[in-house]
């Protein structure tokens, strides 16, 4: 049974919808082989202009989408530029680049 139009993209704004609910970049990567499948899918129906209000939701959601995993890479490479400065900080203390040698100074003369 092949899906309408209608069919896939309401189907395409519930899966944006519960990942933008989970607000988790896990939730987009589980649902990843559906959207495939249904964006396949509709690229082989010819689409008319009773579909234009689906269309402009569906972007409007991938829009957001988009936004949300920018933002979460962004905190991620800031949060790995921050661990990189510790490990380099604590690399530098725990391992002094030059050798003290002990001596004592005779004071006698």
């Amino acid at each position: 049974m092949s899906l309408t139009a209608e069919e896939i993209l309401l189907s395409i704004e519930e899966i944006y919808s519960q990942i933008l609910r989970d607000d988790q970049f896990d939730s987009y990567l589980k649902h990843e082989e559906e959207l495939e499948q249904l964006y396949s899918d509709l690229q082989k129906i010819k689409l008319d202009s009773k579909i234009k209000p689906f269309l402009e939701k569906i972007h409007q959601l991938n829009q957001q989408l988009v936004e949300r995993m920018n933002n979460e890479k962004a905190l991620l490479m800031r949060e790995k530029g921050i661990f990189e400065r510790k490990k380099i900080a604590s690399v530098q203390y725990s391992n002094p680049a030059t050798q003290y040698d002990s001596y004592f100074i005779d004071k006698k003369r």
